[in-house]
This record gives structure tokens, sequence and C-alpha cells, in this order.
């Protein structure tokens, strides 16, 4: 069993924190010889545990246990496992940066020592009970910060159980749950949760609600905005009516869910469209912020749309509504006019002249305004120029 991870002091200290926490239907996950599996097969309040990993050989070695309760499976992670679920799932990982042109599977986690918890911790949610745990070991080289961070985007709460210093490292044993908004949201009946994108003040996670495919932002834990989720389901519900933003499906305490929007965002898109897609967008984009501008809305950020629109089929998307506010004087159209004034040199690649001095004329008449004619002005302005012809 050279091949296959034997036990250690790690193992040791994750074993006791088995013993005193496992509950229900159990998971060793990455098993290695099985210690963990054994050790909680051991305990007369465990009636079943599944033990997997990638090395057939450990899959070999567990099975060698020939005990009753546990089943071995190999598995890479949950590969094998569909979508079953546990009330504990236990897992000393390959936690150590990985240091030769190979890695050591079953002692290097990657290249920062984290890669591979953070694969399981973004797969984990799925194959939790409502009140399911996680016991997870892991040491001070595998950036436990990180870590932390990776759990709180998942929607999963965590305690540390335990501590153990050693010379060279800090071994750690935390408990990790689901969070109470993760329980309510999967009560709601979301399914599939997991994590697409953050920005400053919010998260994004992709999930599945009533056979669509929906998008569910909520407050970063870091974020100190108060009231920008519930001003967000606010706003999508207003600018829906006007054909504005992603469909808005729902929304309750600390979250708003909405139709998964598919497409590229802006700064990705911009660089392969043609100029005539190019042409097309832009006016769609400015139609849609002279739209806000009727309603008395400011959206904020329409100055720099590169992250918060979405194109797809020449049509684009406006995203993160959580600034929107009425305003008597909203300012749409005078801030995307400034993103395309800041973008004069790739506009200019896309054969779209924008003379900086004429649309800030055009801005200033139309601020003073804010009517179709001044604002049909300033759409003729974002207008691919045709090439002339050589007689």
């Amino acid at each position: 069993m050279s091949n296959v991870y034997e036990p250690h002091d790690d193992s040791f200290l994750l074993a006791q924190v088995v013993k005193d926490y496992a509950k229900g239907r159990v998971l060793d996950m990455g098993t290695g010889s099985g210690y963990q599996a054994a050790t909680a097969a051991s305990l007369k309040r465990i009636k079943e545990v599944v033990a997997v990993d990638v090395n057939p050989a450990a899959v070999k070695a567990c099975s060698a246990l020939k005990n009753k309760k546990i089943t071995c499976k190999k598995s890479d992670l949950f590969s094998a496992l569909k979508k079953e679920q546990f009330d504990t799932i236990i897992f000393n990982p390959p936690y150590l940066p990985q240091e030769g042109k190979s890695p050591i599977l079953a002692l290097e986690g990657g290249k920062h020592g984290y890669e591979v918890i953070e694969r399981f911790l973004d797969q984990v949610g799925e194959h939790l009970t409502s009140n399911g745990q996680v016991l997870l070991l892991f040491s001070s080289h595998s950036k436990p910060e990180i870590i932390l961070s990776i759990c709180e985007r998942n929607l999963l709460s965590h305690e540390r159980i335990t501590l153990q210093q050693h010379f060279f490292e800090e071994l750690f044993v935390y408990r990790i749950t689901k969070s109470m908004l993760r329980q309510r949201l999967e009560r709601k009946g979301v399914q599939d949760l997991h994590y697409f994108a953050q920005g400053k003040r919010g998260l994004v996670l992709k999930g599945n609600y009533k056979e669509h495919s929906v998008a569910i932002k909520v407050k970063r834990p870091s974020s100190e905005a108060e009231g920008r989720i519930a001003n967000e389901a606010r706003f999508l519900q207003i600018v829906n009516k006007h054909g504005i933003g992603p469909q808005f499906i729902a929304s309750g305490k600390g979250y708003v869910i909405y139709r998964f929007v598919k497409g590229q965002y802006v700064k990705d898109w911009l660089r392969l469209a043609s100029p005539q897609e190019t042409s097309t967008v832009l006016q769609d984009i400015l139609r849609q912020c002279y739209e806000l501008d009727k309603l008395g809305i400011t959206k904020e950020e329409m100055h720099r749309p590169l992250t918060n629109a979405i194109v797809k089929d020449s049509r684009a998307t406006l995203l993160d509504f959580e600034r929107s506010h009425y305003s008597k004087d909203p300012k749409n159209v005078s801030q995307f006019c400034q993103f395309l004034r800041n973008r004069h040199d790739i506009l200019l690649e896309k054969r779209i002249d924008i003379p900086p001095t004429v649309l800030l004329r055009l801005v200033r008449s139309y601020q003073q305004r804010r009517d179709q004619e001044h604002f049909t002005a300033l759409q003729r302005l974002i207008q691919e120029k045709k090439k002339e012809k050589k007689i």
C-alpha cells in the first residue's frame, strides 16, 4: 500500500473529531487506507458509511477492511455519487502546495494547496442533507483564509472545532454546514446551487428553480452595504415592465432570484464583435438608458457597463440594479456617453467615430430636454461609418 495514504497525525486528529461529531449516513471522501471510514463505522450510532477515493489502490485497501457497514467506491470527489446525500461528510484532503512538476495525489492539493478543497466545496452543498455537516481538515499551508472565503461564496457556514500545532504547520478541523440563507433557498425549491460570480457588494449563484436556469443574488458577507438586495428586487420588477433587465422571478430575506442570462459580458464580447454588431448593441444599451431616464430612475454605473451588461444575439441585458434610485435628474444616458468617450480608440477600430467635442455638446443638449429629438441625435452618432468605395 505504498501509494495509499497511511494514517498520520492529521488522520488521528480528524478521527477524534469524527468520534465526537459523526452522525447519520456518512461519506468518507478520499478514504485512503479507510481509517476515517473505519472510525465512523466503529460508532454504534452510525449504520452506513460510503468510502470513496480516486485511487483504485485505496479503494482496494478500504475494501480489505471487510466491514459490513462500509461500501467502497472509486470516485473523483462526487463523480460516482450522482445525487446522493449524506448527514456527515468526512474529508482529509491533499492539502500541501505542489512542489514538483507532477503532483503527489495523496498529499498535494494543487499549486497553492487548496485547489482540491475548492473543487470539493463548490460541489458539497448538493450532497449534504438539510442539517448535514462536513468535517474538513486542512493546514496552515493551505491558505485557510481562502478556504473559508470559498465556504462563504457557496453559502456554507463554518466553525473551527480544533487546532493542533506542529513545528512546521498548524492543522485545523472545521465543521461546515449549510447557512440559514442556503437552507431558505433550498426550502423554496432552488436546486443545484453553485457559485457563479461576485462583485463588490453581492454574490451571484446559479441554480435551477421550477425547471428554469436562474441566478440568485445575495449579499457578500464582507459587504457593509445594507438593503441592496431588496432594492434590486424592487427595481427589477419596475424595469421589467419596460423590457429592461433579467426577468425577475422571486425574492425573499437576503436574496433575489431572476432568470439566468446567457451570453458574454460587454468587455469580452466587444473584442470580437463586428463593426455592425458593435453599433447595434451600443445603440440598444443607449436606448435602454433613455427608457430609464424617462422613468426617472438612475441605475448608476452606466459609465462602466463592461461587466454589468450581457450580450447575446445583438441584444444587451443590463444587470446589477442594486444601487438604482429615483432621481429628478437621471444620468443613465450621460453616464453611458461618458463610457463611449472613454472608449474612443476602441470604437475607432470598429469604424465608429464619435468626436468627443460633438458628443459632449449633444449630451448637454439632451440633459436640458431629455426628449426623443435630442436622444435620436445621440443615437445617430453611434453608427458604423461605412467605408467609401474607391472609384
